[in-house]
């Protein structure tokens, strides 16, 4: 168990290094060896927890697709429907208004 811990706080701190590549430089000019650097790992670490570039890619989307049925989610499970500006506060307030996942998702959008 504690082995899958340390995984997955690994690919979380590749993720987040690699977020905030994209931020910095832009999906296409953003490499696994400046994920590492940010990071703080080896290369081969990287690949090692998260695959190749594409792979890490395809983990990040599903990641910030978690992210947003999380919160949605929360929604789901009251028991009376919320009124419509707590809905719409969530939309877009909440989803949309973080500057760096909005800059991910625009990158992530021309794959």
């Amino acid at each position: 168990m504690p082995r899958t811990n340390i995984d997955d706080q690994r690919r979380a701190q590749i993720l987040s290094a690699l977020e905030a590549c994209i931020v910095e430089q832009g999906l296409a000019k953003t490499s696994l060896i400046d994920v590492a650097a940010r990071a703080g790992l080896a290369r081969p670490l990287v690949r090692h927890f998260v695959g190749n570039r594409d792979s890490m890619i395809e983990l990040l989307f599903e990641t910030l697709i978690d992210r947003g049925e999380a919160q949605l989610e929360q929604i789901a499970t009251t028991d009376t429907p919320p009124p419509l500006n707590h809905l719409l506060d969530l939309l877009f307030g909440d989803l949309f208004s973080n500057t760096a996942s909005n800059v991910v998702v625009s990158e992530l959008w021309s794959l």
